[in-house]
């Protein structure tokens, strides 16, 4: 029995359309294919730092050139460079942006932050600063690398109120262009420079001082 002609018709323009719809889109670059790949080395994925310096220019160091430290009011501890058994002026300052972090931006608890490491292996140039002890990354689970809009307005205008306590000498990898992180930062200056000492001293002054420093009421 033949089928009415009225459902063939039905049938070949479906036929017809599909038939075109696949053409337009093989005609079409996909949004995949028209982004440029990053170019292979440190900044891409599945890299290892082989390096004797980190991103921001200071050594790699072994466990025993680094030491562990609390984060002043929280139950967070972190492992950075150390200096005569002491916080070097990077581990000083980085502890700094902890606290005022955990203060005045989300409470850091125990494993929220990590510092020092042996493990070579990175996804971004930066991460590479923790080879040396002069990086740090905070909540890396509420911050994963490479996304944004992690963080309210109020908190990113806070952090960067931490970073002018800083006086330019820690970057803030929430502004990296290519692959962001929002709880990711680093000393920004090279070893010896001036900037970074004067900053520590400040900083342990402030703590040498009641009502100063993170915590502190503006």
């Amino acid at each position: 029995m033949n089928q009415p002609t009225g459902l063939s018709r039905r049938r070949l323009l479906a036929v017809v359309g599909a038939a075109a719809g696949t053409a337009a889109s093989a005609a079409l670059p996909s949004a995949a294919s028209a982004a440029p790949s990053p170019a292979p080395g440190p900044g891409s994925a599945a890299t290892r730092w082989t390096a004797l310096h980190s991103q921001n220019q200071w050594p790699v160091i072994d466990p025993a050139s680094a030491g562990a430290f609390r984060v002043e009011g929280s139950n967070a501890t972190t492992t950075l460079l150390t200096s005569a058994g002491k916080p070097s002026d990077a581990a000083t300052t980085l502890l700094h942006v902890a606290r005022r972090f955990h203060y005045d931006v989300a409470p850091l608890a125990a494993g929220d932050i990590h510092g020092y490491t042996t493990d070579r292996a990175i996804a971004a140039g930066f991460e590479s600063n923790r080879l040396s002890g002069t990086a740090i990354v905070l909540r890396p689970q509420a911050y994963p690398v490479g996304s944004t809009g992690n963080l309210f307005p109020y908190e990113v205008a806070t952090i960067r109120r931490i970073l002018d306590d800083c006086e330019g000498v820690v970057s803030w990898h929430g502004d990296d262009p290519v692959r962001p992180a929002e709880g990711h930062f680093s000393i920004g200056v090279p070893p010896g420079d001036a900037g970074l000492a004067r900053v520590a001293t400040k900083i342990r002054a402030w703590q040498a001082t009641p009502g100063m420093g993170a915590g502190s009421t503006p």
